[in-house]
């Protein structure tokens, strides 16, 4: 008796993709990677504690990230050098908001992927962002 083939929605096939293309772009110094490892470290993140409180609830944060173009979006989209913070502080925290909000529009919003509000409201916060995360300039007071 043959065993069944192992089947995979192709959404994951393709986040894969993605990914491997966003780490080929990362790795050739095209794409600052601390932007997309934000993003996908703040959905692991912040999805993990209700997935473990209530898994039949919330989704897991394997879902979160491999659904939607959220791969995607962490390498190609939120890691745009114009539209999103410029300084290394900045990318930081502009892919774990970009995550969040993700994940609050997923959540409650009234459509089932949130990434496109999301990137505008973090590309509408990109220069607050980098004025609060501006490298201090030598010999300039606090």
């Amino acid at each position: 008796m043959r065993a069944s083939p192992v089947h995979t929605h192709p959404a994951s096939w393709s986040a894969l993709a993605f990914a491997l293309g966003g780490l080929a772009l990362c790795a050739l110094r095209v794409v600052d990677w601390r932007t997309p490892l934000s993003v996908i470290g703040g959905i692991v993140l912040l999805a993990t504690p209700p997935w473990i409180l209530d898994g039949d609830l919330n989704a897991s944060p394997l879902h979160h990230l491999l659904s939607g173009g959220l791969v995607l979006a962490a390498f190609f989209i939120a890691s745009d050098p114009v539209s999103g913070a410029g300084t290394a502080r900045g990318r930081w925290l502009f892919g774990f908001g970009f995550a969040a909000l993700v994940l609050v529009f997923r959540a409650w919003g009234p459509h089932p992927d949130g990434i496109a509000f999301a990137i505008l409201l973090m590309n509408g916060l990109a220069p607050l962002i980098d004025r609060y995360t501006a490298p201090r300039r030598f010999g300039q007071g606090r």
